[in-house]
């Protein structure tokens, strides 16, 4: 199955995101650099690299920033502890969550 371009699994990421950071998913797309915001912002795109397999360039298109953006992203949550643990959380809810979708 490719992972790609899923419209669910996206909207799932971000559903999840958003929820372990309190906050509204159509944020994660705004122009709010709140450090709450930006981190879920983030995580987000983190993820969406690592468990849809999505471009740089398809990231970047979805929240309306440049590709180095994505990049600034996987870098900081690869080295902020916090946010780590936020992802692994997150990604963890996704995997239980569509594993559940294939049996």
């Amino acid at each position: 199955m490719d992972r790609r371009f899923n419209k669910e699994n996206q909207s799932l990421i971000l559903a999840l995101v958003s929820h372990e950071f309190s906050c509204d998913p159509e944020t994660l797309f705004s122009r709010d650099r709140s450090a709450r915001i930006s981190n879920a912002r983030h995580v987000a795109m983190s993820l969406m690299k690592i468990l849809m397999d999505c471009t740089l360039a398809e990231i970047a298109t979805l929240f309306n920033r440049d590709h180095s953006t994505v990049i600034h992203a996987k870098r900081k949550v690869d080295t902020n502890k916090k946010l780590q643990e936020a992802a692994l959380k997150v990604a963890k809810k996704y995997k239980s969550e569509t594993e559940d979708e294939m049996k």
